[in-house]
């Protein structure tokens, strides 16, 4: 239940982030610059940030339901795109906005094989 309530909340924060940036960026900052860097993340990869609570629902659930125990490889994806988006910005100078886009999709794929590697139907 606890894992539940940990995803709803996730994914109801970001939402309210990706919608207005501006409630947590302006707690931090003042530099028009950085305030523009940091909206661009929550707005493309805010949405995400459900996904990945998503993730953490199943690997708290990990022992009961998972079939799988190698649970680090739902991880994968986000170092991957981390590394797909580090090259892209340093080797062939695209904007910051495609780093994040390179997170967010790794946000909701780790969520989905986070899902996927469960198994409701033995019950364990």
């Amino acid at each position: 239940m606890g894992g539940c309530i940990f995803a709803f909340l996730t994914g109801a924060v970001s939402l309210v982030w990706s919608v207005s940036p501006g409630l947590l960026l302006d707690w931090f900052t003042s530099d028009p610059q950085v305030s523009e860097a940091g909206r661009q993340y929550l707005v493309i990869v805010g949405p995400a940030f459900a996904y990945q609570g998503i993730g953490s629902l199943c690997a708290s659930q990990r022992k009961r339901w998972q079939r799988s125990p190698a649970s680090h490889r739902n991880l994968s994806p986000i170092f991957i795109a981390a590394g797909a988006g580090f090259i892209g910005i340093r080797s062939m100078d695209l904007e910051l906005s495609y780093l994040f886009t390179c997170l967010s999709i790794a946000g909701v794929v780790y969520g989905l094989i986070a899902m996927s590697s469960l198994s409701f139907a033995g019950g364990g």
